[in-house]
């Protein structure tokens, strides 16, 4: 019988946060799991902490979302653990307290490049060590089949510009033909070239991962421009 492939234990886990004391809870929860937790300071700007990452030759990273909070940075964990994990195959995980606020905004933008988001209230060394090794195994062997994108139809059928972060409530027929799902809109409206309610009713085609379990699983890439109606969709 074939061996699971994990992370080698002893490997050097960076913790990335804006409070010390997270970070701390985390660097102890990593010991107990076998690694070896390397505290880290925020970067100011998200490609001078990835240069930090890359010279400190660190095997994997566990990163707080909100790094915004305390830090004076202009980027969210999500964005960092995203191109950690796609740019310089680090294997890279993502914390955070707010996941259930933030799911469907910040970090749903880069949720295809984050195989695993853990919830800060419920980390343990059984939890981290389970999901640096999911993340391991995709990074080494390829995404599993929740996470493989294919070419799906999708229909914006409401739009909130109100917050710091406006989102879009669409309709993935592959996905759920009647449930909308909560996505971030800059990259719709960038594909369009049209933002605000002027995007309802729009169709457009994306990568989206339609076996994904959850609805919080779910991400869109290479979105662009589709058919206007349901009709025309289906002569496609």
């Amino acid at each position: 019988m074939s061996s699971v492939l994990t992370l080698p234990r002893g490997a050097r886990v960076g913790t990335l946060d804006d409070d010390p004391e997270d970070s701390a809870i985390t660097a102890e929860e990593l010991e107990w799991a076998g690694f070896t937790p390397v505290p880290l300071q925020p970067a100011r700007s998200v490609d001078c902490m990835l240069d930090q990452l890359q010279q400190m030759e660190l095997d994997a990273l566990v990163c707080d979302h909100n790094l915004k909070l305390a830090a004076d940075v202009d980027y969210w964990g999500a964005e960092l653990v995203c191109r950690a994990n796609t740019q310089m195959r680090l294997v890279a995980v993502l914390n955070s307290a707010h996941v259930s606020a933030e799911q469907n905004k910040s970090i749903r933008r880069w949720r295809y490049g984050i195989p695993c988001v853990l919830k800060k209230s419920e980390l343990s060394p059984e939890v981290l060590s389970d999901a640096l090794d999911e993340t391991f195994r995709e990074i080494t062997l390829g995404p599993p089949r929740s996470r493989l994108a294919f070419p799906a139809a999708v229909e914006v059928v409401a739009v909130h510009t109100g917050g710091d972060f406006p989102t879009a409530e669409v309709i993935i027929g592959a996905w759920d033909p009647s449930d909308a799902v909560e996505v971030p809109l800059a990259p719709i409206a960038e594909a369009a070239g049209v933002s605000g309610e002027s995007l309802i009713g729009c169709w457009f085609t994306a990568n989206v991962n339609c076996h994904a379990e959850q609805a919080t699983q779910l991400f869109m890439t290479d979105i662009r421009p589709g058919a206007t109606t349901s009709d025309d969709w289906k002569k496609l």
